[in-house]
């Protein structure tokens, strides 16, 4: 069953999506609702949808900027855009930011959204059956998989104290940026973000270890944008903080 979230802060609109259609008899389950984009990222961890129904217009972190997000830490997530009339531009860039369709709000129509949903979901379905069928194939293409994840993660420790982009992997590798997040994520588990995050961080432990730098030097060595940054990834992945790091070393 296809599990989905609906981003959107008025209520009334929420509640109108979810009495639209028969979800469940359709093969879809709603694990989560948010009013604004921040929530819906706090919200992924447990819901961990495979379809977003987006708003645009939302206070706190719009849907632009949601789909930018998700797109970059988790590309396999498809993304239906709410629009209103006044709005459509937005939609554009929404569209080219990697949103699949979009839905007319004043227009909510039922038949409209089950059959959005309906091509959404033979889509998932279609690309998990290649995943299945790609589990498959002989020795030769699965060395040539892994060669390609491990030329990337080269790369990345090649690279890692200068920003990195999903571009720049995907040029490097001559790869779309989706069927190389599809990639790496199929290989290790973990998404290409999260790889760089780990790296780095791992990094940053030995310079911490073997330096007296300062936490903001360390964070220019290691690729981090600033300091405060790297002391919110480094607590997110270790559990612990910087200073309580250092304390433990020295």
């Amino acid at each position: 069953m296809q599990q989905v979230m609906i981003v959107e802060d008025d209520v009334m609109y929420r509640y109108a999506i979810r009495s639209s259609m028969e979800w469940e008899k359709e093969g879809f389950r709603i694990c989560g609702e948010a009013i604004n984009g921040k929530h819906a990222l706090d919200l992924l961890q447990d819901c961990r949808p495979d379809i977003v129904l987006t708003d645009i217009n939302m206070p706190e972190m719009n849907g632009i900027d949601l789909i930018v997000e998700l797109r970059q830490k988790h590309p396999l997530i498809q993304i239906v855009v709410l629009s209103s009339y006044d709005d459509f531009h937005f939609v554009k860039q929404a569209l080219k930011s990697g949103a699949q369709d979009y839905l007319l709000k004043h227009e909510l129509d039922s038949s409209e959204l089950a059959g959005v949903m309906k091509r959404l979901k033979d889509s998932s379905d279609a690309a998990q059956t290649g995943a299945e069928e790609r589990d498959g194939l002989d020795i030769p293409v699965k060395e040539t998989t892994h060669r390609e994840v491990q030329q990337l993660m080269d790369y990345i420790k090649a690279n890692y104290g200068q920003p990195i982009t999903l571009q720049q992997l995907s040029q490097h590798l001559y790869l779309s940026p989706n069927y190389l997040c599809s990639l790496f994520k199929q290989e290790t588990g973990i998404t290409i973000v999260d790889y760089i995050k780990q790296f780095r961080i791992e990094m940053a432990k030995q310079l911490l270890e073997s330096s007296h730098l300062k936490v903001y030097e360390i964070a220019e060595r290691v690729g981090f944008t600033s300091s405060s940054y790297l002391c919110r990834v480094f607590k997110e992945m270790t559990g612990i903080n910087i200073n309580e790091y250092k304390r433990t070393i020295h």
